[in-house]
């Protein structure tokens, strides 16, 4: 019949170790319900106290431990054997025959500081559209989960507190959503003595009600080196809420109802801005800009050719072909770096002016079609070589 007995060991130092078979049962004295990270005391008994190898195996659920030992004597469990709470097997084996098994619960040390939490998603949209949640997981200092807690206190900048004593599934949580107002929160929670760290939430705004964009500066002419600015006005949610920093804005610039270019900005400060290079042809183009489901209205720019005329000379024996010198529109050079392009079948070829001219050097393969069409400055010109 197995029994618990009191842990004193036989002290008499004249005991031999045997190796016989023990008579009768074997018992495990232990100590119950002691926490994780101390060293543990039990011995092996036997009801002649004869004191006998036997081996112990310590099993707490992950891995199992030996110790050699004797029977009837005090043995310890050194304490870094013992850092997870929970259930504990322990068996004695002697001869390859197991006398005894004792079960043996450890509870978690005390709630570890500072406190462990988790939040987010850490951005939310106001009036309620989304929510974060603020998730705390009470453990000790070896990453034992808690399984009761006394209190745990929920506060926040916007005077939102709670207290919640309970856990579910070892997990303790308070849920966030933000109202109609823009806004960073902070938020904390204590427990008896110890506070975790800060917690932020940014209540952010809603997509903007209505967007409208304008013309900051327009270069008037097909000139692809000029850049024609565009802005939008101050972003607001429907709530009053100025629109996010880094919010996507998208302009798009149309001719004749086909997209030509798009480009992409980020809101600074409530307000878009962009730089659209000018089209390298004469007319009239589209701009409107996009951000979420909300479009802009829709603004039109007209753009004059740069040049009225392109100037061409081809060489058949050095197959070079000479553009130039191009005069801008107000009689002067066209600035360096104009680009010229050159279409020849389906090859496209371009070179940049200086001193107002381009040349183009031709491989015979290239010459082979006559057909050339040479476009600059929103001015386009198709010859015969």
């Amino acid at each position: 019949m197995l029994h618990l007995i009191a842990c004193n060991p036989s002290t008499n130092p004249s005991a031999q170790v045997q190796d016989s078979p023990i008579a009768g049962s074997i018992k495990i004295s232990a100590p119950d319900g002691n926490t994780v990270g101390n060293e543990i005391k039990l011995l092996i008994a036997t009801e002649n106290s004869a004191i006998q190898s036997a081996t112990l195996l310590v099993d707490n659920g992950l891995t199992i431990r030996t110790i050699t030992t004797t029977t009837n004597q005090s043995i310890s469990i050194p304490s870094e054997w013992l850092q997870k709470s929970g259930l504990y097997k322990l068996t004695a084996i002697q001869n390859n025959k197991i006398i005894a098994t004792r079960k043996l619960r450890l509870n978690a040390d005390a709630i570890t500081e500072p406190l462990e939490v988790y939040t987010g998603p850490v951005t939310i949209l106001v009036n309620g559209q989304e929510e974060s949640m603020m998730t705390y997981i009470p453990a000790d200092r070896n990453d034992n989960a808690i399984i009761k807690t006394s209190s745990i206190n929920y506060t926040s900048t916007n005077n939102d507190s709670e207290e919640i004593g309970t856990l579910i599934n070892l997990v303790s949580y308070k849920k966030h959503r933000a109202d109609t107002k823009a806004n960073k929160v902070i938020l904390g929670v204590k427990s008896e003595l110890f506070a975790s760290p800060e917690q932020a939430i940014e209540e952010i705004a809603d997509w903007p009600a209505n967007i409208n964009i304008s013309v900051v500066t327009h270069h008037p002419y097909a000139d692809n080196r000029q850049y024609t600015r565009l802005r939008t006005n101050p972003l607001l949610d429907k709530y009053g809420n100025q629109i996010a920093d880094g919010t996507l804005v998208t302009f798009y610039q149309h001719k004749d109802n086909l997209l030509y270019s798009s480009y992409k900005s980020l809101v600074v400060d409530g307000v878009a801005n962009a730089y659209l290079r000018n089209p390298n042809e004469a007319g009239q183009f589209q701009y409107q800009a996009v951000t979420g489901a909300v479009s802009s209205n829709t603004l039109r720019l007209d753009y004059a050719r740069l040049i009225n005329d392109l100037p061409v000379t081809y060489d058949s024996i050095s197959k070079t072909l000479k553009v130039g010198p191009l005069v801008s529109a107000l009689g002067q050079l066209v600035p360096e770096g104009t680009e010229v392009i050159l279409n020849k079948g389906n090859s496209e070829f371009i070179e940049e002016t200086i001193e107002g001219s381009v040349t183009f050097k031709l491989s015979q393969q290239q010459v082979l079609s006559k057909t050339v069409t040479i476009i600059s400055g929103g001015f386009s010109k198709t010859i015969e070589l």
